[in-house]
């Protein structure tokens, strides 16, 4: 009887031991979380994330590869993050038009002014320009500002304000007393009727007629007697437009401007550099 409780006793020690032992075998496991991947692999959560994104826009799990011909010390932080989107280099007798996009995937926003476009036998610099173009058009041209989804589009012409601008919804309305080459997008926002809801049926019907951007007549054929509707007609131009919408959350274009006033791409072929301020690589573009 002694001997089979001695048993007991040494089957009972040799089971804590083997419980112990197991405990400090799981127990650093049990620090670590893991993820299944979309690929179905296991991702260790416990390992170093990725760094987010920098204030330029750039993330240090990005590696860039560089063209021929250059090395990566000669690539640009805003690398791979502002493309030549298009380029129409225009035969003889047309203008050129480069299309550069901000791709970055974050809210980052850098000025491209100063910038440098080279090509085979010339090159141009990005300049500055309007912001907010103002009535007055006195409103001073500052460094272009770009940043995630907003394109530049630079043409060979010449500007008709003599700036550059950003684009706002109401600039179509400046068609009317200037000429673009090329033309501005014609879409302005159409008024709400209740605008001129307490105008004469006549003057609503004439408001309703104009195409959009559309100046009315000097002499429209509205009632004499509805003052009103005549001193209404007189604010549908970009000043009306500009004071109606200027707190408008889409007041401003995602889209920048560039008149250059001359051309420096070759007409048939060419390989197109965008340099930033510092001289480094930003994207190249060959047609």
């Amino acid at each position: 009887m002694g001997a089979r409780v001695l048993g007991v006793i040494i089957m009972l020690f040799a089971l804590i031991v083997l419980l112990f032992v197991a405990q400090t075998q799981i127990a650093p496991l049990a620090k670590q979380e893991f993820l299944v991947s979309p690929a179905g692999g296991m991702r260790n959560t416990s390992a170093p994330a990725t760094p987010p994104p920098t204030g330029n826009g750039s993330s240090t799990a990005f590696d860039p590869q560089p063209p021929q011909g250059f090395t990566k010390k000669d690539l640009s932080p805003y690398f791979g993050q502002v493309t030549i989107g298009n380029i129409a280099p225009g035969g003889f007798g047309d203008y050129t038009t480069i299309v550069l996009r901000a791709t970055s995937h974050n809210d980052a926003i850098f000025s491209v002014t100063a910038w440098r476009m080279q090509g085979n036998r010339g090159s141009a610099f990005i300049p500055r320009a309007v912001p907010v173009y103002d009535p007055s058009g006195f409103a001073q041209e500052s460094d272009i500002t770009l940043t995630s989804g907003q394109t530049l589009t630079l043409y060979s012409t010449a500007s008709a304000l003599g700036k550059n601008v950003r684009l706002n919804k109401c600039m179509g309305y400046l068609e009317n007393s200037v000429s673009f080459n090329p033309r501005l997008s014609l879409s302005c926002p159409y008024e709400p009727a209740s605008n001129y809801a307490s105008f004469s049926g006549i003057c609503q019907d004439y408001i309703r007629s104009l195409r959009s951007c559309a100046p009315p007549a000097d002499s429209p054929p509205v009632p004499i007697f509805d003052d009103a509707c005549r001193a209404y007609l007189k604010t549908l131009n970009y000043r009306g437009c500009y004071d109606r919408h200027i707190h408008d959350k889409d007041f401003l274009s995602t889209q920048w401007v560039v008149w250059l006033g001359s051309k420096f791409l070759d007409e048939r072929h060419d390989r197109v550099f965008l340099y930033d301020a510092q001289n480094l690589l930003v994207d190249e573009y060959t047609y």
